[in-house]
């Protein structure tokens, strides 16, 4: 061994990940064992296998931490006793070095015990009449199961952010004390403003709640390594740090920060979030402000499997426009991932600020993110038997659907009452053909109540949308089982290509549900072939849309001809009848509004041709 090596070249900050699996991995393994391998054990039985079993693996894992550094110390040599910078056992397994040269580091590489070694990550916080629009206020209504209003009564969110500001008139009376990991003390003061926001937001939803400050980010709002974002997160999950999680108090970890570059599920940091909601903790983090970077722009630890991601919607339901993109693509692109999981508003929130001021502009997905996890301390009080995971999913399947794509809008936006009654949500469904032909038609679908009383239906909704406005076209009031929700329709008048229809269904319960399709209404070419005359021209056509030419003579007696469907760098479409249908080719420059095509129609018998202009519109260009 190099004697004195640590003090040789550059010197950096690196985390050391050892083989052996972190407490809480081992928890989970260990119980699934006992549940699918260790059939016969059960009640007592269990319990002592299971006891015994973690306090070896826990000692066990102590002893390898003691051998680790010990032979980390040789490779180091003297005098580096202050390299041992950080520890972790609960949510990973591993150490952190400081003042480390690149040559030691390839050295404690060859260590038996060592996984791999990496250097920390950048953090920084994700900047950019809500409570009503989430439908907050009106589950504190509601009793939990001692009679208490649920307003997030005796449960803890923990803060980790630039810490808070505890002496503001509104957040007072909800601290209940906190870490500052930056400065190593016990007084997580704010000197940003962040997390005081961020603190506030989640006073909003839940008046009544807990909240522990875990400052992890310095007065620019940054964590140059990611370290002190894994230490708060294994305090949180075991406090005293002896392997017994019984201690642990925090039940929801907020995140409003997130990594410079798009996030990797396998980064330790994401890890650590997945060992802590395996841990009994509902970990919220947010998507991240880089929504113009397109797809792929989710960052960590947002992007973490078991995180509730959640990215910003405006007031309108609008998807903001810096909110960060899925699918989260990781391991050499061989695993996909929608992320984010919800939105909730984003954009021009109020909320409290430092020395008991108060914001009005704060914008973006760190302040959706506060929404979310209040709504998970409103749940978690209303049912305390749920598991992290129920708390999850309770919060996805009831969102609103608001017709993105899910790797935009995750499965919707928020709603605190839906989750609240989840899964005895209504039941919206439009099952309509993809495709109309102008004239009058019937909408089609299902609506119930989800309680199994019909009366419980307040109303149904129809909304039609080609552009910016939702209009509503009809109101029902009784459940519809696979049948007509309304007949009739005219849609003659209505532009062609893709349409919106959107069905919303409300209960006597206040619970919401929607279904929203888009259909295509087709455009047609009606030609009088003997005079050349052309008497239906529905304008440009969506690409990759049916569309329909119908040939006639002028005594409108239908006549059989070749039409040729002509387009650059598409492959031509030949057709034979009196009625033809074709299908717009798609338009493959991103950048570009449309592309010119042509028709060409040939009667073979007195050979008759007639070439028509056509413009193929770009479908992202045009609805939204």
């Amino acid at each position: 061994m190099v004697n004195g090596s640590v003090f040789q070249g550059e010197l950096k900050t690196y985390i050391v990940e050892f083989k052996d699996l972190c407490l809480s991995e081992f928890r989970v393994q260990l119980e699934e064992k006992i549940k699918n391998v260790y059939t016969s054990l059960s009640g007592k039985s269990a319990n002592e296998f299971f006891n015994k079993n973690y306090e070896e693996y826990k000692n066990n894992l102590l002893s390898v931490h003691e051998t680790a550094k010990n032979e980390i110390f040789q490779v180091l040599g003297k005098n580096c006793e202050k390299v041992f910078y950080k520890e972790y056992k609960s949510v990973f397994n591993g150490i952190v070095l400081k003042d480390v040269s690149e040559k030691s580091i390839e050295m404690i590489k060859k260590l038996p015990f060592v996984k791999q070694i990496s250097e920390g990550q950048k953090y920084k916080i994700n900047r950019e009449e809500s409570v009503s629009l989430i439908n907050a206020d009106y589950v504190w209504s509601k009793k939990d199961s001692e009679n208490n209003s649920i307003t997030g009564k005796n449960i803890t969110v923990a803060i980790l952010d630039t810490g808070i500001d505890y002496y503001h008139v509104d957040l007072k009376d909800n601290y209940i004390g906190g870490v500052d990991f930056i400065n190593g003390d016990d007084n997580p003061i704010d000197d940003e403003g962040h997390g005081t926001i961020c603190a506030g937001i989640v006073k909003a939803v839940a008046p009544n709640v807990k909240i522990y400050a875990m400052k992890v980010l310095d007065e620019n709002g940054e964590s140059e390594d990611g370290f002190e974002v894994i230490s708060a997160i294994e305090e949180a999950v075991d406090p005293n740090g002896d392997g017994d999680y019984s201690d642990q108090f925090i039940d929801v970890i907020s995140l409003s920060l997130g990594s410079t570059e798009p996030g990797d599920p396998d980064w330790r940091i994401c890890k650590a979030v997945d060992n802590a909601f395996n841990a009994g903790i509902v970990v919220v983090a947010s998507a991240g402000n880089n929504g113009y970077d397109g797809p792929g722009s989710i960052r960590a630890p947002g992007c973490a499997v078991n995180s509730i991601c959640v990215g910003a919607t405006d007031k309108d339901d609008n998807i903001a426009y810096f909110s960060s993109q899925g699918p989260v693509v990781w391991d050499n692109k061989t695993k996909e991932m929608i992320k984010p999981d919800v939105v909730a508003p984003g954009v021009n929130i109020n909320s409290t600020y430092l020395n008991n001021g108060s914001i009005s502009n704060a914008q973006g997905t760190s302040f959706s993110t506060p929404f979310v996890s209040g709504m998970a301390a409103l749940l978690l009080q209303a049912y305390p038997q749920w598991e992290p995971t129920d708390v999850k999913n309770a919060i996805k399947e009831s969102a609103i659907d608001l017709g993105f794509d899910e790797n935009i809008q995750g499965k919707g936006r928020i709603d605190v009452i839906n989750a609240y009654y989840y899964p005895k949500l209504p039941v919206a469904i439009l099952d309509t053909p993809d495709s109309f032909e102008k004239g009058f038609i019937d909408i089609k679908g299902t609506v119930k109540s989800g309680t199994g009383n019909h009366y419980d239906v307040l109303s149904y909704s129809l909304y039609h949308k080609k552009h910016s406005d939702w209009e509503k076209i009809y109101e029902g009031y009784d459940e519809v089982n696979d049948g007509i929700l309304m007949k009739n329709w005219n849609i003659t008048s209505l532009s062609t290509g893709p349409n919106k229809l959107k069905l919303i269904v409300k209960t006597i319960n206040q619970t919401s549900s929607n279904d929203i399709k888009i259909v295509n209404i087709i455009g047609t070419i009606t030609i009088l072939l003997d005079t050349g005359t052309i008497i239906e021209n529905p304008g440009p056509i969506y690409e990759n849309t049916n569309f329909v030419l119908n040939i006639y003579n002028s005594d409108y007696t239908p006549v059989n001809a070749f039409a040729f469907l002509i387009a650059p760098f598409s492959v031509p479409q030949i057709k034979y009848s009196s009625h033809i249908v074709f299908k717009a080719p798609r338009v493959l420059n991103p950048y570009s509004s449309e592309k010119q095509g042509k028709i060409i129609i040939i009667k073979l018998s007195d050979m008759k041709k007639i070439q028509y202009n056509i413009n193929f519109l770009n479908c992202f260009c045009l609805i939204t």
